[in-house]
């Protein structure tokens, strides 16, 4: 994570402790976080530099803030030139600070991340989307903010070509290696040779995690859209984990809907988004 440029890695942290989307992220202002309560205020979104409402009634309500993660946001506004309350917390340099910064336009500073060549793609290169708490998102490998359970969430080490000693993989010390996918976990990639995404879930515990092929992704939809369309499998983890929940008395509910504050497509060797 120390690897990640400051700004970078406010928004990571932010996305991976709290589970909001990305529109909610990226139109947080300074006044929205309170560091001596640990709450940040989810009132309005930012979907292509427009500002408006949450998606939904029932995401506008505070969300804890990790101490860890405050510590990191208070040395950001020390350093940024936008500090002033009702300034963004990731804001636009390019357009002055007047609108948040967009996290597409980051993409382009990243390449296919190196990975163990797969059969039928010997040149180990595959694109992954980045949805930092689906590979460790059972609520068994959850941690508590304020008595409120939260998803742990993988680091830039989770792309590492290969693992070493020491490394942690996710914020929580779940993930023991690169890639690895822990029962109720999942992840999308994309095999440039064919040009097809494929997915790796493990919705039964007792059972091997299976591969799906999914596909070319089409031109004209969103990639994260569509692999959320493509993948009717997703339904089937949701129920298993509430049956799971459900004969497992004490098990907090995980403070997080699908986390699209954290999704894109991973482009670099040794970094991430």
């Amino acid at each position: 994570m120390e690897e990640l440029p400051l700004r970078e890695r406010v928004m990571v942290q932010l996305a991976g402790t709290t589970g909001l989307r990305r529109s909610e992220l990226i139109a947080l202002t300074w006044q929205d976080v309170d560091s001596d309560s640990l709450q940040i205020a989810v009132d309005k979104s930012c979907v292509h530099g427009r500002i408006g409402e949450t998606k939904t009634a029932s995401s506008a309500k505070p969300v804890p803030l990790h101490p860890g993660v405050a510590q990191v946001l208070q040395e950001w506004r020390r350093v940024t030139g936008f500090k002033a309350p009702t300034d963004f917390l990731v804001p636009s340099v390019q357009r002055n600070g007047f609108v948040p910064v967009w996290p597409d336009t980051l993409l382009r500073n990243y390449r296919l991340a190196y990975v163990p060549a797969f059969p039928g793609n010997e040149t180990g290169q595959y694109g992954y989307l980045v949805e930092a708490c689906d590979p460790c998102e059972d609520n068994s490998y959850a941690y508590t903010i304020n008595g409120i359970a939260v998803s742990d969430f993988i680091t830039p080490h989770f792309y590492d070509p290969v693992m070493t000693s020491g490394t942690r993989y996710s914020f929580g010390g779940n993930i023991k290696a690169p890639r690895q996918i822990l029962p109720g976990g999942y992840i999308s990639f994309v095999d440039p040779i064919k040009d097809e995404w494929e997915q790796i879930l493990w919705v039964d515990h007792s059972k091997p995690p299976e591969l799906t092929v999914l596909g070319p992704a089409p031109k004209d939809k969103s990639l994260r859209e569509w692999i959320d369309s493509m993948a009717p499998s997703k339904s089937a983890t949701a129920a298993a984990r509430k049956k799971q929940n459900d004969q497992s008395e004490g098990t907090p509910q995980v403070l997080r809907e699908a986390n699209q504050g954290s999704r894109c497509c991973r482009r670099g060797q040794g970094e991430v988004l």
